[in-house]
């Protein structure tokens, strides 16, 4: 989808970080001076509750994220979200007779119809006629940029908040 539509995937993933230079930062980050409540900001800004701890939920649920990964590794799934994506949470790209792509995940499938949940509260339906293919896609609902612009302080206290998240 990306290659076939840069401007769209620009416009629908964000711009991409550049993750290698983003982990070099982390050694200098002040762990222990994050915020959980600044943090929490930080993840209502960004809309990152939008998709991970609502009841429309379309991504995995964070609960206890921070003792399951380590940190690099989180960072590494919300810099790059689609290198490693959990089998639960691939997302289907779905092609019309009229060339629209759509990506979600099909909440209802039959013959005659489609349903596709695009977004934590969008969904499209597609007539089962208008559909000529449906594939796994290997781009995650999860839009890259989400940790552009932070500063040091600012992925210390979104750390903070996401070891909060305990079960």
């Amino acid at each position: 989808f990306a290659l076939a539509h840069p401007a769209t995937a620009k416009e629908l993933l964000g711009e991409s970080e550049d993750t290698e230079a983003f982990l070099k930062r982390l050694p200098a980050v002040a762990w222990d001076s994050g915020d959980a409540q600044r943090g929490q900001r930080l993840y209502e800004e960004r809309l990152c509750h939008r998709c991970h701890s609502s009841s429309t939920r379309i991504g995995p649920d964070l609960t206890g994220v921070a003792s399951r990964l380590s940190r690099e590794d989180l960072f590494i799934a919300i810099l790059d979200p689609s290198r490693d994506i959990s089998p639960a949470y691939v997302p289907k790209l779905l092609t019309t007779k009229s060339g629209a792509t759509y990506s979600g995940f099909l909440v209802y499938d039959s013959p005659t119809a489609k349903l596709v949940q695009t977004g934590p509260d969008t969904t499209v339906r597609l007539t089962g006629d208008e559909v000529t293919g449906v594939v796994d896609s290997r781009v995650s609902l999860m839009p890259m940029g989400l940790l552009a612009g932070l500063k040091d302080s600012d992925v210390a206290d979104f750390y903070a908040f996401l070891k909060t998240l305990k079960k």
